[in-house]
């Protein structure tokens, strides 16, 4: 019933667990999810999430950067892990949000 979750839940379905490029359908996940939280500012809603999930700001930050590599041919953003760790993180973070909802 929570129109952010629905979202998050279908880019993390459709273009992460099905599709060959899982990086840019987890950063589209995580994103929604903490623009609803930070009121449309990224920052305050990777804060927000690392919370939920009772981690450091960084493993937000980590997750979206490592996911950047995949959506620009010419990026600051760098790798911090593989796309495994990547799929892990996401889905920890879609949980706590969850979770948050009472869901």
């Amino acid at each position: 019933k929570n129109e952010v979750l629905q979202k998050a839940l279908s880019f993390y379905l459709n273009e992460v667990i099905t599709d060959n490029r899982p990086l840019i359908g987890i950063y589209k996940a995580i994103e929604v999810i903490a623009k609803s939280l930070g009121n449309r500012k990224l920052e305050v809603g990777y804060e927000k999430l690392a919370v939920l999930c009772a981690k450091p700001k960084t493993y937000v930050k980590e997750l979206q950067e490592t996911a950047q590599v995949a959506r620009h041919a010419i990026s600051d953003a760098r790798r911090h892990f593989d796309d495994d760790e990547a799929k892990r993180r996401a889905k920890l973070l879609i949980y706590a949000y969850a979770n948050s909802l009472g869901i």
